[in-house]
C-alpha cells in the first residue's frame, strides 16, 4: 500500500481524503520522495527502507561517539543495522516502527547540544517522530530533561518550551495543510480513531501471562543488542550517558506497551537505544581492561566476545542455509518459480531474496497435486487474525504454514468468522483493491475453502466490494502459471 500511496499522490490525490490508510503521514511522504527520484514497485518500499536504516545506523553511530566515545561510534551503527536487517521480513519493511528511530536518535543528538536553536532542532525531530509514529511524543521528557545547560525550574520551562515549539512546527504545518485540503477531518478517522479500535482489537487474549510472554520473546529475539548488555556490570561509563540511554530505552519500551499489541515490527523502536547501550557497555568494558588488566577479568571477556560471535555466526549461516535449500527447489520447479516471481515483484509482500525464495518454496510444499492457483493467503490471514495464539505460527514459517495446508485452511476460515465486517471492509477496501488495480502482477491470489468463499462472499454483499477487491481471479492466477 505504501506504493500505491506513492502512485496517487503523484496523481494529485489528498491523502486521507482520497487514499485511506491508519499510518501516521511521515512514511507516506518519503515513499512520495523516492518515487519522484523514479523508483517503483516493490523496489519502492525496499531502497525507502534501506535509506532509512542505513542513515539511522549513521545518525545511531554520531550519538554514540558523542556520548561513549571512540569506537562505540562504528559498533552501535553495526549492532544496529546487523539486528534490524539480520532478522527484517516482510512485516518489518519500512514500518513507522522501524522509521521513528532515525528521529529519536536525532532529537538526542541535537538535545545533548546547547542552545535554543539546537533545542529547536531536537524538537523538529521529535515532531517528525510523532508524525511517523504517535507514541514518540513519550520521549519529550527525555529531551527536555537531557539539557547540558540544567538549571532551575524556570529556566527548565524555557527549554521545555523550546522543545515543543521545534516540535509544533512539522505537526502544524500537516494540521494546516489537511485542513485546507478537507481531509483533516479524515485523517483524525483514519489514523487516530480506528487505531484505538485497532489496538483493542489486539488485545483480544484470553490470559494477560499470554501476553508477558510474547513480550519476552520478542525482547530474547534482539538477542544481538540485548546479549552485550550482559558486559555493563563489568564495564566503565559515564553515568550520565548510560542514564541518558537507558531513559530511551525505557520509553521506547513504554511505545510498544501503549499500543497494546506485539507483533515482531512493534519492537523495532527498542533496537537503536539497545544498540547504543550495547555499544557503550562494549567499550567502557575495554576501557576497564585497559585500567585494569586483570588476567580473569581478560579470560571472562574472550569467553563472553566468543559466545555472542559463534551466535551471531550461527545465526546467519543458518540463514544462508535456508535461503541456499529453497534457491534449488524454486529453481527445479516451474510452479516455485512462478510463486517467487509473483512474491518477488508483488507491491507489498515480499521483502528479500532470501525471503521470497522461503516463501516460494513453502507455496510449493503446502500445495494440493493439481492445484494451479497460487496460495497466499496470509495477508489476509495476518491482518483479521491480529494475535489469536493459534494463528501466530503460520506467520513465522514462513507466512504459510509449511505441509499443513488443512489446518492453514481451517486458521483462515476461524480468522474470516471471528472479526467483524466493519474491520475486514477496512482491509478489504484500503489493501485489497489497491493492490489487484496495481501495474505489477499481483500475488493476493486466495486458495479458499469453500466456507471462507462464502463468508467473503457474504461480506462483498454487505460491504457493496467487487469480487476483485477479495482475491484475484482465476484467469489472472492462470497468467501467472507457467
Amino acid at each position: 500500500t505504501l506504493g500505491v500511496w506513492a502512485q496517487q499522490l503523484a496523481r494529485g490525490l489528498v491523502p486521507y481524503r482520497d487514499v485511506w490508510d491508519q499510518r501516521p503521514p511521515l512514511m507516506h511522504l518519503l515513499h512520495f520522495l523516492v518515487y519522484a527520484g523514479g523508483v517503483s514497485g516493490m523496489e519502492l518500499t525496499r531502497v525507502t527502507d534501506l535509506l532509512v536504516q542505513v542513515a539511522t545506523a549513521g545518525v545511531l553511530g554520531l550519538l554514540a561517539l558523542r556520548m561513549f566515545g571512540r569506537g562505540a561510534g562504528i559498533l552501535a551503527g553495526a549492532l544496529y543495522a546487523y539486528c534490524y536487517f539480520g532478522q527484517a521480513d516482510f512485516h518489518h519493511t519500512s514500518q513507522p516502527d522501524g522509521l521513528v528511530g532515525l528521529f529519536a536518535a536525532l532529537a538526542i543528538l541535537f538535545a545533548l547540544q546547547s542552545g535554543p536553536k539546537r533545542r529547536l532542532l531536537s524538537g523538529a525531530m521529535l515532531g517528525l517522530a510523532f508524525l511517523a509514529k504517535y507514541p514518540a511524543a513519550l520521549l519529550f521528557p527525555v529531551l527536555v530533561g537531557i539539557a547540558p545547560e540544567g538549571g532551575d525550574w524556570k529556566r527548565r520551562a524555557r527549554q521545555a518550551m523550546e522543545v515543543a515549539l521545534g516540535a509544533a512546527v512539522p505537526v502544524l504545518s500537516l494540521i494546516v495543510w489537511l485542513a485546507a485540503t478537507g481531509a483533516l477531518g479524515d485523517f483524525l478517522m483514519d489514523t487516530v480513531v480506528f487505531n484505538l479500535g485497532h489496538g483493542k482489537i489486539g488485545t483480544e487474549r484470553p490470559e494477560l501471562s499470554m501476553q508477558a510472554l510474547e513480550v519476552l520473546a520478542q525482547l530474547l529475539n534482539r538477542r544481538e543488542v540485548l546479549a552485550p548488555l550482559l558486559l555493563l556490570p563489568l564495564a566503565r561509563l559515564e553515568r550520565r550517558s548510560t542514564l541518558v540511554a537507558g531513559a530511551w530505552g525505557l520509553v521506547s519500551f513504554l511505545m510498544v506497551l501503549v499500543q497494546r499489541k506485539f507483533f515482531s515490527y512493534h519492537f523495532l523502536p527498542l533496537v537503536a537505544p539497545l544498540a547504543l547501550l550495547s555499544a557503550g557497555a562494549v567499550r567502557g568494558l575495554a576501557l576497564r581492561l585497559v585500567a585494569e588488566p586483570a588476567p580473569r577479568m581478560r579470560k571472562v571477556t574472550w569467553a563472553i566476545a566468543l559466545v555472542l560471535t559463534l551466535g551471531a555466526g550461527y545465526r546467519t549461516a543458518a540463514r544462508w542455509g535456508r535461503s541456499a535449500v529453497a534457491a534449488v527447489q524454486v529453481a527445479s520447479d516451474d510452479e516455485a518459480r512462478s510463486a517467487f516471481h509473483a512474491l518477488h515483484v508483488n507491491p507489498f509482500l515480499g521483502f528479500s531474496l532470501g525471503d521470497d525464495l522461503e516463501a516460494a518454496a513453502a507455496i510449493k510444499a503446502m500445495a494440493r497435486p493439481g492445484d494451479r492457483l497460487l496460495v497466499f493467503g496470509a495477508p489476509l490471514l495476518y491482518y483479521l487474525s491480529e494475535l489469536q495464539p493459534a494463528t501466530r505460527f503460520i506467520m513465522d514459517s514462513p507466512f504459510v504454514a509449511k505441509g499443513h495446508p488443512e489446518r492453514y485452511d481451517r486458521e483462515l476460515e476461524r480468522a474470516l468468522d471471528s472479526r467483524p465486517p466493519e474491520f475486514v471492509a477496512v482491509y478489504l477496501r484500503n489493501t485489497c483493491r489497491a493492490v489487484t488495480g496495481y501495474d505489477e502482477p499481483s500475488a493476493s491470489l486466495l486458495r479458499l475453502q469453500p466456507k471462507a468463499q462464502r463468508r467473503l462472499a457474504e461480506l462483498e454483499k454487505v460491504l457493496e466490494l467487487e469480487t476483485v477487491a477479495v482475491y484475484a481471479s482465476r484467469e489472472r492466477a492462470a497468467a501467472l502459471a507457467p
